[in-house]
């Protein structure tokens, strides 16, 4: 979860590697289950002024690519964000390929993507029922 002694520890490293297990919408389970959401951990490198975020620990819905909020919703260009999975080795000279890593993805994984998108509407939808 986040806080302010993790955004001092963190403050101008070079690299911060963060779990971000949930989806923004999902922060009452991330906070029940004590994990971070996806912008939380993006936003703790930004506050704590890193380098790099290396975003890691994702749930099983997103067993080939995490939901990255959208850019121009966030104001975040991601370009000093990579995301990354088990086993996977990367050398601190490649870290800033690790954006264009999220891009391909999407490509690749569109379908999938979209499939992610329906359930989070489908989620705030229910949501927004039960609050009526």
């Amino acid at each position: 979860m986040p806080c302010e002694k993790l955004n001092q520890l963190a403050r101008d490293s070079f690299l911060l590697i963060h779990e971000a297990t949930m989806e923004d919408d999902l922060e009452a389970d991330a906070i029940t289950k004590r994990h971070s959401t996806i912008s939380q951990a993006i936003n703790t490198g930004v506050k704590s002024d890193v380098n790099f975020t290396l975003l890691t620990h994702f749930s099983q819905r997103y067993c080939k690519l995490p939901l990255l909020p959208d850019s121009e919703q966030s104001g975040h260009n991601y370009s000093n964000v990579g995301i990354a999975y088990d086993f996977m080795i990367v050398k601190l000279s490649q870290l800033s390929l690790l954006s264009l890593f999220y891009k391909t993805l999407v490509v690749m994984f569109n379908e999938f993507r979209e499939g992610l998108y329906q359930k989070a509407i489908k989620r705030n939808y229910e949501k927004m029922r039960r609050e009526q």
